[in-house]
């Protein structure tokens, strides 16, 4: 160990209560902690993939893997896209993770050149506006802000990462996780023993869903794809509970002030439905 001469060995300052220090340091309008001058931004958030491929899965490409701040970039594949393009990423066959939001289905058009300037025009509310929805042309899209955690639910980032599904996965990812959060709101019922009760989407991204994908082929003669699917997830019980809910303080808190920063991008361009029917009856 080399050692230090005395006058170069100086104890630093600890300074108390450093943040009280720093504002003192400078003058402002009391009013300008009002809440009236909070809003929600719209983020740019890194984003995944959906592989329909065998094998399928949740892609996370390099650079928005660091983009999101992911703690551990060690083994990572490369991943050769069906033009020919190679990334190096994560690919999440399997996963744990927390939904922080998700957009309402809704209906655009599809990433093909035969659309023209159409391509990935929004149409409109699936709910409300299914009957415009032409399968050659359009899809059916919903983004979600998804957090992935480790089995012992540390974070393996910092920042939300943006998951679009669409047509099939879609379809099959909503059944499986609103079936997963139906559980997960009856098991915590039962374990304080109040009346069930359904949640709202911040309380819901408290919950692991802890799923595995499945590739399987869909459509109907040269027209068959693969698809990815989720295959199964962890089933809430009173025994799991504790390894499927972030309720601990130290990590609702976390997950709570990433979820009131960012809820903020899940917006749409989709027109509502009074807009949709004015829109139809100018037509």
């Amino acid at each position: 160990m080399t050692k230090k001469s005395a006058e170069n060995n100086v104890t630093p300052e600890i300074v108390e209560n450093n943040v009280s220090s720093l504002v003192s340091e400078f003058e402002f309008d009391p009013s300008l902690l009002g809440e009236e001058f909070n809003a929600v931004r719209i983020p740019r958030l890194p984003y995944g993939i959906i592989i329909n491929d065998n094998p399928c899965g949740i892609f996370i490409t390099e650079k928005n893997a660091i983009k999101a701040g992911w703690s551990n970039l060690e083994d990572m594949i490369e991943h050769e896209f069906p033009n020919g393009t190679k990334e190096k990423g994560f690919l999440f066959t399997t996963a744990r993770m927390a939904i922080l939001g998700n957009v309402a289905p809704y209906i655009r058009y599809k990433d093909s050149d035969e659309n023209g300037d159409l391509k990935h025009t929004v149409v409109g509310s699936y709910e409300f506006d299914r009957e415009l929805l032409d399968k050659k042309t359009m899809e059916v899209v919903s983004e979600h802000l998804v957090i992935f955690v480790d089995q012992s639910n540390n974070l393996l980032h910092n920042r939300p990462i943006r998951v679009r599904f669409k047509n099939v996965a879609l379809w099959s990812f909503r059944d499986a996780i609103e079936e997963f959060y139906m559980a997960m709101e009856l098991c915590f019922a039962k374990l304080m023993n109040i009346q069930a009760s359904g949640k709202n989407d911040k309380w819901r991204s408290l919950c692991v869903f802890a799923v595995e994908f499945k590739p399987e082929k869909e459509g109907e003669g040269s027209n068959r794809s693969w698809c990815m699917k989720v295959d199964k997830f962890s089933m809430p019980s009173l025994q799991n509970f504790g390894l499927l809910f972030l309720g601990a303080k130290h990590r609702k808190d976390v997950i709570w002030e990433t979820y009131d920063m960012n809820i903020g991008s899940l917006q749409t361009k989709a027109l509502s439905a009074p807009e949709q029917k004015m829109l139809r009856s100018a037509e």
